[in-house]
Order: C-alpha cells, then structure tokens, then sequence
C-alpha cells in the first residue's frame, strides 16, 4: 500500500467511515481494492481543480490527501462529509461541486433533468464565497444524484433555499 493510500485509509478511519472500508476488504480478493479507487479518484478531481481553479495562495486548497487530513483536523464535520461524497461517485465535476461548498461556496441554483431511458443531467452552479463569480458544475452520472441528499435545505424568507453540504449520520 503506498503512503498516500496508507494516510487515506487513516484519514476515513479517523472520520468514523471505517465500516466502509471493512466491507470492501471482501472485495479486494475479487481484484477491487477500494482505497485504490478512492485515491485515483481523488487524485483526477485534484486534477480537474487545479485546471479549473489555477493556484492561488489565498483560494480554496486542491482536494488532496493531505487537505483532507487537515480539513478533518480542523473541521471533522466537513472532512466526513467529503469523504462519505467520495466513497459513493467517482465523477470529478461532482466531488468538485463538493469541495467548494465545503469551503464556503453558495449554492446558486440546483437543475436534474431526467426522464426514463434517456439522459440525466445535474447541474449545480456556484457562486464563490465572498460573492464572486458563478461557476457551474455538470454531470451526466446518475450515480451523483444521492449528493443532492447531503444538501442541507432552509427556508429564508419564505423562500426555499439549499445551504450547505453535510455528512449522513453514521
């Protein structure tokens, strides 16, 4: 197991999510392994930010290993929420969508389309916090529809609002 997937497994087990890794050990005789599969997809969404979101010493960190240990140092809440996001999809856009929200980014407008044998879509569009621009995320995979499900949801005004992405209890 390399370093990163050694520090990966402490970070899930660190957050409560263990269990989930504990199933999955079955799975490894099958030729699955994963934590391979979580830090491979950790790694393309880091990626993905890093094309999308160029470094900035002041913005959001990229989601890395090392950010996620120091979200749950500092946040564990937040940490276990990303980390239950990245046990269920592998699609980058939505871990992405994810993380921002995580650190501070307003959720602007929510659209699923979805109609039987044909596309689903999700789209979420966020606004950076601090009020700046919008920046729209979009993915085809149903599988990212449960994360809507993390979403906390208020109502401001009369108004329904979603605000905020949070863990499931465990």
């Amino acid at each position: 197991m390399s370093a990163q997937n050694h520090k990966l497994r402490e970070i899930v087990r660190l957050a409560g999510l263990g269990p989930s890794l504990d199933g999955a050990e079955s799975w490894h005789e099958l030729g699955f392994d994963l934590l391979d599969q979580m830090a491979d997809v950790l790694d393309r969404t880091a990626t993905a930010y890093a094309q999308l979101f160029p470094a900035d010493p002041t913005a959001t960190p990229s989601p890395t290993v090392d950010a996620l240990e120091a979200m749950l140092a500092s946040n564990p809440h937040k940490a276990t929420a990303f980390l239950q996001a990245l046990l269920s999809v592998t699609e980058a856009q939505a871990l992405m969508m994810v993380w921002r929200i995580l650190h501070g980014d307003e959720i602007v407008s929510v659209s699923v389309k979805y109609h039987e044998s044909d596309r689903f879509e999700l789209v979420v569009d966020l606004r950076a916090q601090g009020g700046g621009g919008i920046t729209s995320f979009q993915t085809h995979d149903i599988t990212c529809a449960p994360l809507l499900g993390h979403f906390g949801i208020i109502i401001i005004d009369g108004q329904p609002a979603f605000s905020g992405f949070y863990a499931h209890r465990i």
